[in-house]
């Protein structure tokens, strides 16, 4: 934690270790097929039901980068600039992804 530098990361720093250990668990594990959101897409479960396969159907379509991108960008509120900085990547990249993402 001293090597740290600029106190400000120490968030981006943290989400970052979070998530790698996330995923060394994952890859530890057998693979899962079943893909659900989050309950918050409506609180009653069967309101908006219809809309919920379809992007339930969408995100199953979507790499795991673009899946990340678009959970930390539009799930978690985090900027475009955010979200590079927590997935290592470039921002011009990230904007790439996202749109490629929301496009297909």
């Amino acid at each position: 934690m001293h090597s740290l530098q600029n106190s400000s990361y120490l968030k981006t720093w943290l989400i970052r270790v979070v998530i790698n250990c996330a995923i060394n668990l994952l890859n530890k594990r057998e693979p899962i097929v079943e893909f659900e959101l989050e309950s918050e897409l409506g609180e009653e479960p069967h309101e908006e039901l219809p809309e919920r396969w379809a992007l339930e159907d969408l995100m199953t379509k979507l790499t795991k980068e673009e899946k990340d991108i678009i959970l930390l960008r539009f799930y978690h509120d985090y900027t475009l600039s955010q979200v590079a900085q927590v997935l290592q990547l470039k921002l011009g990249t990230t904007k790439t992804i996202l749109y490629r993402a929301l496009k297909n």
